[in-house]
Order: structure tokens, then sequence, then C-alpha cells
């Protein structure tokens, strides 16, 4: 059985670090694109509402509204914003530890951990980008005990 916890509302991202790196580990919620392709997130980070759950879950991100991506993508793996439909739940990791990162002093992401020694690939990253810049709200899905 897994307990639904509502980590915020924003458009959903990630730093250019985990794209780089292939880890793909992490992911933040951002205010909505400003068209700016210099400004890929468009201004403030939404703050995440709740502390990140102890424990083994997953990560979903449910569309609530479509936003235009400036995001190019990842040349290299082929794979660039597809946003699925309103309403639409992506799955964005399999079961892990959840975790949070901090950049610049805030809680700025959260990841899971999937524990199997795995260097890439922590998330999904199809499914990553079919929410890249999508509006929408950010669960943690936990493992009930």
């Amino acid at each position: 059985m897994m307990k639904k916890v509502l980590l915020g509302t924003g458009c959903l991202g990630w730093p250019r670090s985990e794209r780089v790196s292939d880890r793909y580990g992490v992911v933040g919620l951002f205010s909505p694109p400003s068209g700016d392709p210099n400004d890929h997130f468009g201004g403030e980070r939404s703050q995440i509402q709740t502390l990140i759950p102890d424990g083994i879950g997953r990560l979903t991100f449910v569309v609530k509204k479509l936003c235009p991506s400036p995001h190019i993508g990842d040349l290299f793996r082929g794979l660039c914003p597809h946003p699925a439909p309103v309403g639409e739940e992506i799955v964005l990791s399999e079961k892990g530890t959840f975790f949070s990162s901090n950049d610049q002093g805030t809680c700025a992401y959260v990841g899971v951990d999937p524990g199997d020694g795995r260097a890439s690939d922590w998330l999904n990253s199809v499914q990553l980008y079919r929410g890249v810049d999508q509006w929408g709200d950010l669960y943690a899905e936990v493992e009930d005990e």
C-alpha cells in the first residue's frame, strides 16, 4: 500500500548537472518558463510544500497545465520534451530511498536513490522529458510500513 504525499506544485525541472552526468537523480519545481531561451526556468523556484518523506517510495508528477518548453532535451540520448496530456500521472522513478538536495542553501530538489549502485538513470529520463516544464503536482508515494 502506498501513501501519496503532495510535495508541491510548479513546473517540473532539474539542474543541468543531472543531464550532463547522466544521473538524472533529482527534480525540482519552478515558475513557468518565460519563453527566454537563456532563462530555462523563467524565475523563482517554487517552494516544496512539505518535508521529504523518510523511507522507500517513488516520485510521480500529475500534469495540470501544458506549457511551452524551451528545453532542447538531451541530444546525445535523442530525448526531447514530449508533453504528457493534462491529467496524466507520470511515474518518474522506480521504488527507492527518498533524499533531498540543496541548491545555494535551499531545499530545492528531491530524488529517489534506487539503491542498486547504478550511476545513471536514477529517475526515468524518458518520463522526465514528458513532464519537463509542464505545470503540475509533484508527489512522493511512500510505502506504508
